[in-house]
């Protein structure tokens, strides 16, 4: 006996127009949950060449069998059927037909069965000669013709299916071919209105450009149209100077000294930056980036951004035009929380080992103690502005190598070193401040703190307490560390002393 399903399948081939249309609304229905899409999906074999052949039926009866295929089509083994059904072939001729009141939806079915490589192979008619390319030519063509006002925009998702398509070497390369002209076409449609058009067109350029080691000449040959769609999103709001424009091509140029309006998308500006990258990774890109201006647009347009990961794209293509990618690849491998963790800690063993020997050593020579380190010794009693109060050398070889070798041997990027080395200098600030004020952070996680310094400044403790500015450690394996005291001042406060045994000694 057939089930409730199977009896609702056989009303979508029924005489009835009224019976039929009920039914494949009960479809549509089914397709907008998971549990009805389970249950369809047990009978696709039946159901899917049955919704095709409604799409020939009049608007009430084919926009939900369409709708219901769209829906469908989100399922990746049933998009993989109805590839290997033809559907992709039934979805073109249906699209081209006379007064179709579906071209949306039947648009919408060819992004989701784009999204696999057999479904961009079909569209692409890999294996008909005579034939190939003949579907995305007519999409493009009607991608870049004019929206009607009274349909509005029905090809306007057609630019996620040439995203798709350049996923793929086969449709980037057919994308690229200079005798169709087809990328040019494409471009142009950057200036549409339509944030979902300027999103396609963008991952489009995007994606073709991973061609640009082969086929940078195609790619350079439509650089009239290239520049400005990828320029103008990330050119920051300023209007240009003349001295800066008067570098660039007419158009772009021009665009520039007016004012325009922002792309706020941050997708569409990151896959702007990630051409660029792409294009400028070869010799002759970067050339032909020099040659339009292009790093003084980056410049002016990184000055203007605030999402950090445009910034990043930003500053990788700026590294790669100024002949630093090395450096930049590195930034871009480093980002992560728990790296950056890992080279602080390195960094501050490293500047603690280099700056104990080296402050060790300039007390015992006395040469270097009286001409050079004695200097920082006028105070006795330290105070946040003598903190850095030393002579010269000492700043070159205390803090400025020391620092060197943190930079060099944790490899950390240029951002991560300004974040160190600032909290590198609060630290030395607060321990030669004179305060032990509660709640202070620096007191709660080090036990080299302003008190434990202000002995090292004393007489009594200038042969000891040689750490700075992390950590405690190296005096206590080496024998220099001289425990103290924390004791209350008659006139208010505290004052650091050492403990009763280091007295007696």
């Amino acid at each position: 006996m057939a089930t409730e399903l199977e009896e609702l399948l056989d009303f979508l081939s029924s005489p009835s127009p009224p019976v039929k249309r009920a039914a494949v609304d009960i479809v549509r229905g089914l397709t907008g949950s998971e549990d009805g899409m389970q249950s369809l999906a047990k009978y696709s074999n039946v159901l899917l060449p049955k919704l095709s052949h409604l799409l020939d039926d009049p608007k009430e009866v084919a926009e939900p069998a369409a709708e219901s295929l769209v829906n469908l089509s989100q399922n990746t083994d049933i998009a993989g059927l109805m590839i290997s059904m033809g559907m992709v072939k039934t979805a073109m001729d249906h699209l081209y037909k006379p007064e179709s009141a579906i071209t949306r939806l039947l648009v919408m079915l060819l992004v989701n069965l784009t999204q696999l490589d057999a479904g961009i192979s079909s569209l692409l008619q890999v294996e008909d000669e005579k034939m190939h390319g003949l579907y995305v030519m007519k999409l493009v063509r009607s991608f870049c013709r004019s929206p009607n006002e009274k349909q509005g925009d029905p090809f306007e998702h057609v630019g996620s299916i040439l995203v798709n398509i350049s996923k793929m070497e086969a449709g980037r390369k057919f994308l690229l071919d200079p005798k169709r002209g087809l990328l040019k076409q494409i471009i142009m449609q950057f200036d549409s209105k339509s944030s979902l058009r300027k999103k396609g067109v963008s991952g489009t350029i995007r994606n073709c450009c991973f061609e640009a080691e082969n086929q940078l000449p195609n790619i350079l040959l439509i650089s009239e149209f290239l520049w400005p769609s990828l320029l103008l999103p990330v050119a920051g709001n300023k209007i240009y100077r003349q001295e800066d424009t008067s570098k660039m091509p007419r158009e772009l140029g021009t665009a520039l000294s007016i004012e325009r309006e922002p792309v706020t998308d941050t997708e569409i500006r990151v896959q702007a930056l990630e051409a660029i990258y792409l294009i400028t990774l070869q010799e002759a890109g970067r050339r032909a980036f020099w040659s339009i201006n292009g790093p003084r647009i980056l410049q002016v347009g990184y000055e203007d951004e605030e999402d950090p990961k445009v910034m990043e794209a930003y500053e990788r293509v700026g590294a790669l035009v100024t002949g630093n990618s090395g450096e930049a690849a590195k930034e871009h491998a480093v980002t992560s929380p728990p790296v950056i963790a890992l080279q602080f800690v390195i960094a501050m063993v490293v500047l603690d080992t280099w700056q104990y020997f080296m402050h060790r050593y300039m007390h015992h020579n006395k040469f270097l103690y009286r001409h050079i380190h004695s200097q920082h010794h006028r105070l006795v009693v330290p105070y946040a502005f003598g903190a850095l109060y030393n002579h010269p050398l000492e700043g070159i070889i205390l803090d400025t190598v020391g620092g060197a070798l943190s930079f060099l041997v944790t490899g950390m990027s240029a951002r991560t070193s300004i974040f160190f080395f600032s909290f590198a200098t609060i630290k030395t600030v607060d321990d030669h401040c004179g305060l032990m004020l509660p709640g202070n952070l620096f007191h709660i996680f080090f036990r080299n703190n302003s008190a434990y310094h202000d002995v090292h400044h004393q007489l009594y403790g200038s042969k000891y307490n040689f750490s700075q500015p992390f950590f405690v450690t190296w005096d206590r394996i080496l024998g220099t560390y001289m425990p103290y005291s924390l004791e209350q001042r008659e006139g208010g406060g505290f004052e650091a002393r050492p403990t009763k045994e280091w007295k007696d000694d």
